[in-house]
């Protein structure tokens, strides 16, 4: 029986496969873990679809399979093809990095001419990125398919170099085909400067999002600076009333900037360039950059304006979690109109944040540090200084509406006082 990689939800196409449970030669059970697999959003583990030997593996850790494509043939003892089933994926727990398999087997390059190599579409866009000609690299796979670490392995100068020419070769007798050593000089400067793996799953749509992003707004920053003190003394207060429980800064700095979005509708919005009109949207929907070992995730809270203080406390907590255990829903992944990102937590006092495309802004919250500052009364004091980025896109939004809107934020993080009263 021939598995094809199932359509894991989501509608995605493609996922990497990070870890294989069982070998080739292996009996498993139906429903025992098979394989975890990074999609564009999370690792998720995949069960056996039937109990049996598995015969072959046609895709290793590290590649990349698509909707369809025949990941595995297995033995059953069952007569005739079972029909597939639907195979329900389930949250894996966090992989730091997705495992790569270097089989202690000499890779060794054809000495001489070869047909087609087997490989994936995706191992040949592989090859293609190492320089490399895959059909003289050897396989290890099955049917001496070439694998992706056997590209790796021969990139980095493991196995053998090819010296016999071939019938391609149109270079002078002696000194070896022209494509040849094209491999060899291209491995030996990529062995001593550089290391390579593939741009999939989680990373790449990062990487996708951020080039649409930059390439389609215009992006502006702004940056300012509030003593937030205050905020500060009214956060330890709520926090000693609320033991053990506790709130961060981050919901305060949310149910602020929610309600200044309603204030400043534009900037709770979107261009829509086909139809060349601007949206703006009534809800408040943020967007909340979390870190990551796998790629920067940006859970939604919804309708923010709409929830108590003690909520969206809540609420983020859970996301924060999520994200970083990568359980969260797509509806929970997706839908902002507005995007936040603290990086204060982590170190740099100022940043340009990108924006979370197609949305128009995107506020970046620095840390808070004790600093020198002068007080109204003209003396020097120490405050508690809160750096803020504002990210806009400058072919909806101009300077001055943007620092407006910065200064309405920064006033209500300095008055929280103000900022409970205006809370609905």
């Amino acid at each position: 029986m021939e598995w094809k990689f199932p359509d894991v939800g989501e509608g995605l196409h493609e996922a990497q496969i990070v870890k294989w449970y069982s070998q080739e030669g292996d009996e498993v059970k139906r429903d025992e873990p098979l394989l975890d697999v990074e999609t564009d959003k999370a690792v998720v583990t995949i069960g056996a679809p039937v109990s049996g030997s598995i015969d072959k593996v046609l895709f290793h850790e590290g590649d990349t399979v698509k909707v369809g494509e025949v990941v595995v043939a297995f033995s059953t003892d069952q007569a005739g093809p079972r029909p597939e089933r639907e195979v329900t994926p389930t949250a894996a727990a966090p992989t730091q990095k997705a495992a790569t398999v270097a089989p202690n087997r000499p890779i060794a390059v054809a000495e001489s001419s070869r047909e087609r190599a087997l490989a994936t579409p995706a191992v040949r866009r592989l090859a293609r990125e190492l320089g490399l000609d895959i059909n003289f690299v050897e396989g290890t796979g099955p049917d001496g398919r070439v694998l992706a670490e056997d590209l790796r392995r021969v990139a980095s100068g493991g196995g053998q170099r090819v010296s016999a020419p071939t019938q391609d070769d149109f270079s002078e007798p002696g000194e070896g085909s022209s494509v040849n050593q094209q491999v060899i000089a291209s491995t030996s400067v990529e062995a001593a400067k550089e290391q390579r793996r593939p741009l999939v799953g989680i990373r790449k749509r990062i990487a996708e999002n951020m080039a649409r992003s930059w390439s389609h707004a215009v992006q502006v920053s702004v940056f300012e600076e509030a003593n937030v003190a205050a905020l500060v003394a009214l956060r330890r207060d709520m926090n000693e009333r609320l033991e053990p429980e506790r709130i961060s800064y981050l919901p305060l700095i949310a149910k602020a900037v929610a309600g200044v979005l309603e204030q400043f509708p534009d900037l709770n919005g979107r261009l829509d360039e086909e139809a060349g009109e601007i949206v703006t949207y009534t809800d408040v929907h943020l967007g909340f950059a979390v870190d990551d070992p796998q790629g920067l995730m940006v859970p939604v809270l919804r309708s923010v304006a709409e929830k108590s203080l003690i909520q969206v406390s809540r609420e983020l907590g859970h996301l924060i979690e999520g994200a970083r255990a990568h359980t969260l829903t797509s509806g929970e992944l997706t839908g902002s109109t507005f995007t936040i990102t603290n990086y204060g937590t982590i170190g740099g006092v100022y940043a340009t944040p990108i924006i979370n495309y197609p949305e128009v802004g995107i506020l970046g919250v620095g840390p808070i540090r004790k600093r020198p500052v002068v007080l109204d009364d003209g003396t020097v004091g120490v405050g508690d200084q809160m750096t803020l980025s504002l990210t806009f896109d400058h072919r909806i939004i101009d300077g001055g509406y943007a620092s407006r809107f910065l200064m309405r934020i920064i006033s209500l993080l300095s008055d929280p006082v103000r900022l409970m009263m205006e809370m609905k």
